[in-house]
């Protein structure tokens, strides 16, 4: 793993609970949904039903990156795929994009963790492709990377 800015050594993720329903629907409210496969805007009902389902789902995990101040500023989420493989997928909130959130979201998910990590991710998102090359993955067709640890 990549060694990290002394900037981030205070960033911590912390495990989805009902205090950050919100804040999530926040962030995917405003997010590039042109970078997500789920193009279409998430109704506040429907983003609660999720919500609830993936707060007892055990093979579904989402975290949540705080920054030095506390603020929420992204998510991170891993889905079983079967034993001992994931699916992963992220979240900047808009505000903070740019500014090495992801890359550091992804690599704090990743230091605690085994096993194999696939991320789908379109060509035209090349932030997101920039992202999981310096976290190591590589690309194993035109919109699928994985890593193995």
């Amino acid at each position: 793993m990549e060694s990290l800015h002394p900037f981030f050594t205070k960033v911590f993720l912390t495990s989805l609970n009902y205090g950050i329903q919100d804040i999530l629907l926040t962030f995917y409210s405003q997010s590039r949904r042109k970078n997500s496969f789920t193009q279409h805007i998430i109704k506040e009902e429907t983003h609660k039903k999720w919500f609830k389902k993936n707060l007892t789902n055990l093979k579904s995990n989402i975290f949540i990156l705080e920054n030095e101040r506390a603020e929420p500023v992204g998510t991170i989420r891993s889905d079983e795929i079967d034993s001992n493989s994931y699916l992963l997928s992220w979240n900047i909130s808009p505000s903070h994009r740019r500014k090495g959130y992801g890359s550091l979201i992804l690599n704090r998910f990743l230091q605690t963790r085994g096993g194999l990590f696939t991320a789908e991710i379109k060509p035209e998102n090349l932030a997101s492709i920039k992202m999981v090359e310096k976290n190591g993955f590589k690309k194993v067709n035109e919109q699928t990377y994985i890593k193995k640890l």
